[in-house]
């Protein structure tokens, strides 16, 4: 229980509730027989600031969070994790340029933010992967990892897929295998900017 606590706390934007829960039950539990004129005046005053907090707290907060939820362009420049969004927005522009579903090898980090964005498309991996078991018992997490390090035998499980597509991260083993292997692999780099790059198998 403490435990529980002290993570949830520990995320800033739970701060506001826990500060309007601990004022509910400081009004629920607090006995105050001592003096109740007195309790009664506190009671008052704190039901008040509550009050006068959710009016003038909730409303901007409301706001920013469906802000953030449906606007990408919020999304990306006020989020906490940088994503990989003017590389999304080019992949969906080429994937409906040249009419192909892609089965996408994509960094584990953007898993989510990919499916979200590219629902059409088939993601390698997403934050859900580490809990599954794979072939052989091998977790898909770790397969993840062996392909982008670049190890051996990388190039055949990508194909064992069906991957004809890598959304990875500029400057993994991975992608600067490729730029200097590339033809030998089969891949053409088709985007590149200073967070992600994009190979296309040939």
């Amino acid at each position: 229980m403490v435990s529980a606590t002290f993570f949830a706390l520990k995320a800033r934007r739970n701060l506001p509730l826990f500060y309007f829960y601990y004022l509910y039950l400081v009004l629920k539990n607090i006995n105050f027989a001592i003096d109740k004129k007195y309790g009664r005046y506190l009671a008052y005053f704190l039901t008040g600031a509550i009050v006068l907090g959710l009016i003038f707290w909730a409303p901007q907060k409301i706001k920013n969070t469906i802000s953030f939820s449906t606007d990408l362009a919020s999304y990306c420049s006020k989020g906490y994790v940088q994503y990989p969004c003017q590389a999304t927005e080019f992949f969906k522009k080429f994937a409906a340029t040249s009419q192909k579903s892609l089965n996408v090898f994509n960094t584990y980090e953007w898993g989510g933010f990919l499916v979200w964005q590219l629902p059409e498309h088939k993601i390698f991996i997403d934050g859900r992967m580490p809990a599954w078991s794979g072939e052989a018992g091998q977790s898909p997490y770790t397969t993840w990892l062996e392909i982008i390090q670049a190890r051996s035998g990388w190039d055949k499980k990508l194909a064992s897929y069906g991957t004809n597509c890598l959304f990875i991260g500029n400057g993994t083993f991975l992608d600067l295998l490729l730029q200097e292997q590339a033809e030998e692999y089969g891949y053409q780099e088709i985007y590149r900017d200073k967070l992600a790059v994009i190979w296309l198998k040939s």
